[in-house]
């Protein structure tokens, strides 16, 4: 069942909760460390957008962002899955999100996940650039996955990165473990050309331990990333101790971090609202580069 787009006398009795918690409640902060700085990359808290279309209009995007200080948006633009499908994220309604957002202060990135095929890959680069253009967008992530295991050699992982990097900043988002876990993925050659690495760290601590977001965040560095920015986790069966944990135990090596997604803080009724909550309380403002 797919809840309704907060908006009006909804969206403002969301809003107080995050108000009051925002101006009273304990600061989250994580570990504080030296910064590095680097180059065009995301900076501050990120939210995904897997669609805009789960926000009822560009305004009530920008509130909603504005509610839980989010400094940028990454939002979906094309998914080439592996059956052949392809599924475009009302591409034509981006550019005035984007618009509404960069207005607001708030940064816009782009986002999509191409396939490993030469033909398709042509497809989404063309699709990609012209949203790109025409929203005006910071920079775009590249989502490289299940199609791109046992490709640690293809040089379409170049190609793709390169040819996106025509339009400007091309960042790569993909397993958390990094090569220590995935060792069949093309790390040289995305570390090497890209801009910037987006490890998903979404494992329970109890599974791996507390030291494995830093450990995520050592592996991407140590495979080449210019930077690394952390992706976190706000689905559901995230509580909100679990947000915590990984914000206290991760390190953010360019003062970034980004939470997947904007559906389950902001459509999720109250479960979702207490992860706004915790994303909200989150301050990164001085945080920065690697693990000693």
């Amino acid at each position: 069942m797919v809840a309704k787009a907060i908006g009006g006398g909804r969206f403002a009795r969301f809003l107080g909760p995050l108000a009051v918690l925002l101006g009273a409640a304990a600061v989250s902060r994580g570990p504080k460390l030296v910064k590095l700085g680097g180059g065009k990359m995301p900076k501050g808290k990120g939210v995904w957008v897997h669609s805009v279309k789960h926000a009822s209009s560009p305004e009530v995007m920008v509130e909603a962002m504005k509610s839980v200080g989010a400094d940028y948006a990454i939002i979906a633009t094309v998914w080439q899955k592996a059956n052949g499908e392809e599924l475009r994220y009302a591409l034509d309604e981006i550019p005035a999100y984007a618009e509404a957002l960069r207005k607001a202060g708030i940064d816009v990135w782009l986002w999509g996940w191409p396939d490993s095929e030469k033909s398709r890959m042509d497809s989404f680069i063309a699709r990609v650039s012209d949203v790109w253009k025409k929203s005006k967008a910071s920079g775009f992530v590249l989502d490289m996955e299940d199609q791109w295991l046992s490709k640690k050699y293809d040089p379409n992982a170049r190609y793709i990165i390169k040819e996106l990097q025509k339009v400007g900043p091309v960042g790569v988002t993909t397993y958390g473990g990094g090569p220590a876990n995935v060792k069949s993925f093309p790390w040289k050659a995305v570390a090497e050309e890209s801009d910037f690495g987006m490890p998903q760290i979404y494992t329970e601590l109890s599974k791996y331990g507390v030291g494995y977001p830093g450990r995520a965040v050592k592996r991407y560095e140590e495979a080449g990333f210019k930077g690394v920015i952390p992706v976190l986790s706000a689905s559901p069966g995230r509580d909100v101790n679990y947000m915590k944990q990984y914000q206290k135990h991760t390190p953010l090596p360019e003062g970034s971090v980004s939470y997947w997604h904007y559906y389950h803080m902001f459509r999720s009724g109250s479960s979702g609202r207490k992860r706004a909550e915790a994303l909200a309380s989150y301050d990164v403002g001085d945080y920065g580069s690697s693990l000693a």
